[in-house]
């Protein structure tokens, strides 16, 4: 993949370290105020529901996203870009079909989508380079 110029790959970090400063910040909510967990909680589930995407949420998503936005200096996207992709995109899959159940409100899938869709983007989806 090719990012593009150095403004654009500066651009896609900054994306990359926003999102991943994000995550972790969403978290910190998540535990100290109660009541913004309830949109994001299926129907008639527990916290615990919720808290198991903790450490997989800090550690692949946040913390995966600042690591590209730090070892990405040109060229190629570090490979930890692509699990991280790959990561959101089977939550966002999950939470997406909780929605479509009627089992989770719109917060959390359009959340995930619109983290989807720029992630792609960071990666650069638009094709390869040869």
């Amino acid at each position: 993949m090719n990012p593009g110029t150095g403004a654009e790959l500066r651009t896609r970090r900054a994306y990359l370290a926003i999102q991943g400063g994000a995550v972790l910040a969403w978290w910190v909510v998540i535990a100290l105020f109660p009541a913004a967990r309830q949109p994001f909680l299926p129907l008639q589930a527990p916290p615990g529901v919720l808290y198991a995407f903790l450490v997989p949420d800090c550690v692949v998503l946040g913390a995966g996203s600042l690591a590209c936005a730090h070892l990405w200096r040109g060229g190629a996207p570090p490979p930890v870009l692509w699990v991280v992709a790959g990561a959101l995109w089977y939550t966002t899959a999950y939470v997406v079909a909780l929605w479509l159940t009627g089992e989770l409100g719109a917060p959390g899938p359009v959340l995930m989508m619109l983290a989807s869709l720029g992630t792609a983007w960071a990666v650069g989806a638009r094709g390869t380079s040869r």
